[in-house]
């Protein structure tokens, strides 16, 4: 159970930050960088310090005089990204449905700084205690969100969330808005001609091995990953959840799976968050085409290897992405599928999809434990959806003239091997 923190924790600092890795050799400014002047220089130099605040204000001030500056903008946004978790709508989320005793402190900077989690986790000191020295969850117990007791075991965790998961959905709503900010400034950044790339120094995250180069594609690929969580988080929020995580983890077996079941995407409470994530939606897939169009106009980017993969290739995935696109609004052909097949995503936004009372969500497999099933995604979700309709056993298939396994396996290059070997 102790290993919950870390995901709360690096999550909130790294996610998305899927840059390329780089050396300092290999990021030269040369003759024609920034001089001690340039705002963009002295936020660099308080990266370097792991003062993630000090750059992220340096870069609001500078935002000032010179708005629309595409090289602060994109500065702004991912150091807005890394304080996240010290933002007063994630201290909400805490504080209230996640039920913690206190929340993270930006003066303190538990994440970031010398002696701060991040440092820990790079020299080797695990969550929990070991033999002889103790672990993070103890050495930092008085600035973490909840005390090192609250790990022990499900129960104890989840056990004083008795919010119900309505509040837990609320919350993040307001999360989602600091996100959508974030996505804008990115957009204007990644859209500029005067946007070259960002250097985001591996000091950050206390390895060097970590430095990263974040050009056009990962500002696109980050406001991607940024537009699918918003998604999902508007989509629950349009529902009625009325279980508390303290009563489903407290709940056993198939008891748990039937209280999951009865407030699973039976009632919309909130249609408004359905056209919420409709706008998310759309805003992930136009993020997404826009992350392989800047990869093949310029193919010495680094995080996907985009010199093994064919520019025919990459010209089906946008082809898909496009139908993918304005399936939104109604039905739509999806290029490329076998059987041929037509998608229509437009019965999510209005008015909303729900499943009867009577239906279970879940069905017991010896094998493999609790599955969802079809008696329920069929009539809730794919013959509502898709045309010829299926089940989840035998779904339409994508066939491009290159394998896509070639491409999804690329994506992250040297950093995600550099991230476990630094933190795992």
């Amino acid at each position: 159970m102790k290993n919950l923190l870390p995901i709360f924790l690096i999550f909130g600092a790294l996610m998305g930050m899927g840059g390329c890795a780089a050396s300092d050799a290999e990021w030269n400014l040369g003759d024609s960088g920034p001089s001690e002047d340039d705002p963009a220089l002295r936020a660099e130099s308080r990266l370097f310090e792991w003062d993630v605040a000090g750059a992220n204000a340096i870069y609001r001030s500078a935002l000032e005089s010179s708005p629309g500056n595409p090289q602060l903008l994109a500065g702004k946004a991912i150091t807005d990204l890394l304080l996240l978790p010290y933002s007063d709508s994630v201290g909400a989320l805490l504080q209230g449905p996640l039920a913690a005793k206190r929340t993270l402190s930006q003066s303190e900077n538990v994440i970031y700084r010398e002696s701060g989690v991040l440092y820990l986790l790079a020299r080797g000191v695990g969550f929990e205690d070991g033999e002889s020295f103790p672990g993070i969850l103890t050495l930092l117990e008085t600035q973490l969100p909840w005390n090192a007791s609250r790990f022990d075991d499900e129960n104890t965790f989840f056990g004083p969330m008795v919010e119900p998961l309505n509040g837990l959905f609320d919350a993040l709503v307001v999360v989602s808005s600091d996100l959508a900010v974030i996505a804008q400034d990115l957009r204007e950044a990644e859209s500029s001609d005067g946007f070259s790339a960002y250097f985001l120094p591996g000091e950050v995250f206390h390895d060097t091995e970590l430095n990263l180069v974040i050009n056009r594609t990962e500002l696109a690929g980050l406001r991607a990953i940024l537009g699918g969580v918003r998604t999902v988080v508007h989509f629950g929020a349009a529902y009625e959840w009325g279980a508390s995580l303290s009563e489903i983890i407290a709940a056993q077996d198939e008891a748990r799976y039937d209280l999951i079941s009865s407030t699973m995407f039976r009632d919309v409470r909130n249609p408004d968050e359905l056209l919420n994530a409709r706008d998310a939606l759309m805003e992930t897939i136009g993020a997404l085409k826009s992350a392989v169009e800047y990869g093949i106009e310029d193919r010495t980017n680094d995080i996907v290897e985009w010199s093994n993969i064919e520019e025919s290739f990459a010209q089906e995935l946008i082809e898909v992405l496009s139908a993918a696109e304005q399936a939104i609004e109604g039905q739509t052909a999806i290029p490329y599928t076998s059987p041929a097949t037509q998608m229509d995503l437009s019965p999510l936004w209005s008015p909303g999809l729900t499943l009867d009372a009577e239906t279970h969500w879940f069905f017991n497999e010896p094998e493999f434990g609790w599955q969802l099933s079809d008696d329920a995604l069929k009539p809730f979700f794919f013959d509502q959806v898709f045309d010829p309709t299926f089940e989840s056993e035998n779904p339409p298939t994508l066939e491009f003239s290159q394998e896509s396994e070639d491409f999804t396996g690329l994506f992250f290059g040297d950093f995600e091997s550099d991230l476990r070997v630094t933190y795992f």
